[in-house]
């Protein structure tokens, strides 16, 4: 399975901060895709994958256990090269290639994104 987490950009020009305004389609992202094959994660729902991987993004890796430690693990391995912030308000996290996107609304609140919201 591949984890997208996309880290919005905000756009002080234009009076959009992503950590208050909260995620706006458009916005620029710096994005970092791990694969967790690898990893036992089929018994989980996206809500609790989604929270594992705040966790592991906000939570010093040798703080983490179990799951969310591997995760973490595939996330710094992933972002070694670049400086990137934990996930907060107004970032997204896509689970699956081309697959569900969620924003992050706070803490480990989530909106799932419009485009696949069912009628």
């Amino acid at each position: 399975m591949r984890i997208t987490l996309g880290f919005t950009h905000s756009d002080r020009a234009s009076g959009y901060s992503s950590f208050t305004d909260g995620y706006r389609p458009g916005a620029q992202q710096d994005q970092v895709a791990i694969d967790v094959d690898d990893l036992d994660l089929g018994y989980l729902g996206e809500i609790e994958i989604l929270d594992l991987v705040f966790e592991a993004s906000n939570v010093p890796v040798n703080q983490l256990r179990g799951a969310a430690l591997a995760v973490g693990q595939a996330l710094a391995d992933a972002v070694r090269t670049q400086k990137l912030r934990s996930l907060s308000t107004g970032d997204t996290v896509t689970i699956g290639a081309g697959g569900v996107r969620y924003a992050c609304e706070g803490g480990a609140a989530w909106r799932l994104l419009p485009e696949h919201a069912h009628s």
